[in-house]
């Protein structure tokens, strides 16, 4: 069952150029294919809000094969080089969001217990 860990955050606005100049190249690529390698996510894109749209400056989509590898960001020594590198262009202070998504048809929704008819 995949599951999408998903991360917004908000950039420095004086560094979101030289961000987006780091994650298109090919150090930005390596560091991406180290993380992947060792966590066994695939990692989906960077998207920003287009026209304004969002509260966020951008957002990270990672797609993980089960709940399982999330736990391998904790220990993955890339993911860990790639957040300190990236510490630059983060502005910290303001808070992050970050949630793990999966489809409708595989996660438990829970609801109202419904009415039993009479």
């Amino acid at each position: 069952m995949p599951v999408f860990y998903v991360v917004d955050y908000y950039l420095k606005y004086e560094k979101t150029g030289e961000f987006i100049a780091l994650v298109k190249s090919d150090k930005g690529r390596r560091l991406i294919k180290g993380v992947e390698k060792e966590t066994g996510a695939r990692f989906i894109g960077t998207y920003f809000p287009v026209m304004g749209f969002g509260e966020f400056s951008a957002e990270d989509w990672w797609k993980l094969p089960n709940y399982g590898t999330f736990d391998r960001f904790r220990h993955s020594r890339a993911w860990h080089h790639a957040l300190q590198l990236l510490n630059e262009f983060y502005d910290n202070t303001k808070q992050f969001k970050a949630r793990l998504m999966g489809s409708l048809k595989d996660v438990k929704v829970v609801g109202m217990p419904e009415k039993k008819r009479k």
